[in-house]
């Protein structure tokens, strides 16, 4: 299932234009090299998804790629101005590689171009919680 960013920061109760709600995916995971990494991409993935559901400036895919023709997207390029450095680059493709792994994000390629869509489990409300010890 697909996920929406605005019921993500509803249930968080976050507001919007002061904060992103920020995973925490070791909380789902376990402990892995590199989750600091993958949890700053995923909270970026989720706030532009979040910011284009609003503006409606969400993408539809071709039914020849998706079968379902409800499913939205956002281009995977929106993120590069987020990180702009070639190391920036690296990071955010290994983020986005990760979170796909663990099934937080869909990623399909469409005209040339990539695409990403959050999934249901970045609804999952323990994936933002705070755990003793970590800040």
């Amino acid at each position: 299932m697909q996920a929406s960013a605005i019921i993500i920061y509803k249930k968080m109760e976050t507001d919007e234009t002061k904060y992103t709600p920020m995973p925490h995916t070791s909380n789902l995971e376990g402990k892995y090299p590199g989750e600091g990494i993958v949890n700053y991409i995923l909270g970026l993935m989720i706030h532009i998804y979040y910011q284009k559901e609003m503006t409606n400036e969400l993408e539809t895919i071709d039914s020849i790629v998706s079968d379902d023709k409800n499913r939205k997207w956002v281009l995977v390029k929106e993120l590069y101005p987020l990180t702009p450095s070639e190391d920036g680059r690296e990071t955010l493709e290994y983020g986005i590689l990760r979170s796909y792994g663990f099934g937080y994000i869909n990623v399909t390629s469409w005209n040339g171009e990539r695409y990403f869509n959050l999934t249901d489990k970045c609804e999952n409300m323990d994936l933002y919680k705070i755990k003793a010890g970590i800040t």
